[in-house]
């Protein structure tokens, strides 16, 4: 009697799997039902010309959070990534150069603060504060 049992079972979820199947292989995604969407047309280069379509370009989404007016990662009393920053000088031959920075001496890929020099020229210094790449001009 329990083998009967086990064997309808068995059957029935056979059945439920068998429809299951079909089901999701014959309906279409939601992802892909766009309601009342226009249908665009890219331009494409027929197979072995030397043309290329140009990528389509997408505007960047602008974030919904306009009130904050500054990095999180900043702390609150620094306003600005070179507040405070005075380049005296630069220091050494072209591939050493070092670079004082309030009076700190620092080379490429050192800190001077919360920020990272990135790059030491004759006349300048690059800086990243986390957020963007500025220069310091020598103070004069």
């Amino acid at each position: 009697m329990n083998n009967k049992k086990q064997t309808i079972a068995l059957i029935v979820l056979g059945i439920g799997a068998l429809i299951s199947l079909i089901y999701g292989a014959t309906s279409v995604p939601r992802s892909k039902i766009i309601p009342s969407a226009k249908k665009i047309e890219l331009p494409t280069a027929p197979i072995g010309s030397q043309e290329v379509s140009a990528p389509v370009k997408r505007r960047a989404r602008s974030s919904s959070f306009k009130t904050w007016n500054r990095s999180p990662f900043i702390p609150k009393g620094v306003k600005g990534s070179s507040s405070g920053l005075v380049l005296s000088g630069i220091l050494g031959s072209a591939p050493n150069l070092k670079a004082m920075i309030n009076g700190e001496v620092v080379g490429k890929g050192g800190r001077i603060g919360s920020n990272t020099v990135v790059d030491i020229t004759t006349d300048g210094v690059i800086l990243n504060d986390g957020i963007k790449e500025f220069t310091l001009k020598i103070e004069q």
